[in-house]
């Protein structure tokens, strides 16, 4: 059985919780769509969320963390502290394997059927996978390296997600994680996870992070080097299914109960 196991940022560094929540409430929609019905969902919060219970395969973890502060180093570590809790519990319901998935992204329908599959692999990296800016028609697939940028990029093990931790300072590293000697990930067999941007409650992908890289690293390098990494893609029929994917406002996506219930 796979876990998927999201960190909810602390309500008090939010922006707009009412926000956050509405991009929790689609990550929520878009996971538990699921081909395969083997799986469950955690989500580690500090208070109550009304949006979890509605969906029978997610269950809300809370936790009494202090806020974390301002600096990004701090708000790493809180989502560690999560993500680990999470997975701890996640590892007591009779997970096999887990994946970290953030609260405002999407995956595909099709992951608890891949790791149904082969339930003895150590893990799997999504080097695949779509950016996608809010409200925009069109995503963009990066095919080498989408676990570099995207935090929902890692499946691991139950019995290995330690490994998926640094301990100074305490950050949750996914980027390329190192197992024992023996085991090693597999490249998830597609683009498995939209990246979703620029809507004001990204940890990383801020729209004043953003432009202040832009403008460091000058437009023109910038650009060409997005130009090489990124192929465009149109918001179509395909990504709304595969992912649960909308803009938040518009018309949601039915769920995979009411397609096949």
């Amino acid at each position: 059985m796979l876990a998927f196991v999201i960190s909810m940022k602390h309500f008090q560094t939010a922006g707009n919780w009412d926000h956050a929540t509405q991009l929790l409430e689609r990550t929520l929609r878009s996971v538990c769509r699921q081909s395969s019905a083997n799986y469950r969902v955690v989500v580690v919060a500090n208070q109550d969320i009304e949006a979890v219970a509605r969906y029978d395969a997610a269950d809300l973890l809370l936790v009494d963390h202090p806020p974390p502060e301002e600096r990004l180093a701090s708000r790493r570590a809180d989502k560690a502290r999560k993500l680990e809790r999470g997975f701890e519990y996640a590892s007591a319901l009779g997970a096999t394997h887990v994946m970290a998935v953030d609260a405002d992204d999407c995956v595909s329908r099709r992951t608890a059927e891949v790791v149904e599959s082969d339930p003895d692999t150590a893990g799997w990296l999504l080097r695949k996978g779509y950016l996608w800016r809010e409200g925009s028609r069109i995503a963009y697939l990066n095919r080498k390296n989408f676990n570099h940028s995207c935090g929902s990029s890692a499946i691991v093990r139950v019995d290995l997600f330690h490994h998926l931790f640094d301990d100074e300072p305490s950050r949750y590293s996914f980027e390329e994680p190192r197992l024992p000697d023996g085991l090693a990930f597999e490249s998830f067999p597609f683009a498995g996870a939209v990246y979703c941007i620029l809507h004001n409650e990204n940890m990383f992908m801020s729209r004043q992070r953003v432009a202040a890289h832009r403008t460091s690293e000058g437009l023109i390098r910038y650009y060409l080097r997005k130009a090489r990494k990124y192929v465009p893609v149109p918001v179509t029929g395909h990504l709304v299914d595969e992912f649960g994917l909308y803009a938040l406002g518009a018309p949601q996506p039915a769920q995979q109960s009411e397609l096949e219930r």
